[in-house]
C-alpha cells in the first residue's frame, strides 16, 4: 500500500492545478449517460483526468458485468474509449 501511496504523491506533485474542473453529475437511475457541452478542451502534455470518487448513498452496489463499462470519448465522440470495472460479485 505504501508503493501506491508514493506513486499517487508523485503524480499529485506532477499535475499542474492551473486549470482544474470539477463536475458533479447526479441521477436517479442506474442508467445513466451525459455529454458535457462545450467539451473539455486538453491541451499540452501535462494533464490527468480520473474519476474522484462514485458514491451511491442508500443503495446497494449492482454492477455486473453487463454494466461495467464506463465509455468516454477524447476526440468529441469521433472515437470511444473504454474502463471497465469489477462486477460486485
Amino acid at each position: 500500500m505504501e508503493k501506491v501511496i508514493d506513486l499517487l504523491e508523485k503524480i499529485v506533485n506532477n499535475v499542474s492545478r492551473e486549470h482544474s474542473y470539477s463536475l458533479l453529475l447526479l441521477s436517479n437511475t442506474s442508467n445513466f449517460e451525459t455529454r458535457i457541452q462545450p467539451p473539455l478542451e486538453l491541451r499540452g502534455d501535462r494533464w490527468a483526468v480520473g474519476l474522484m470518487s462514485l458514491e451511491t448513498y442508500n443503495s446497494i452496489p449492482n454492477i455486473t458485468d453487463k454494466n461495467n463499462v464506463f465509455r468516454y470519448s477524447t476526440d468529441s465522440g469521433t472515437t470511444w474509449l473504454l474502463a471497465v470495472t469489477k462486477s460486485a460479485s
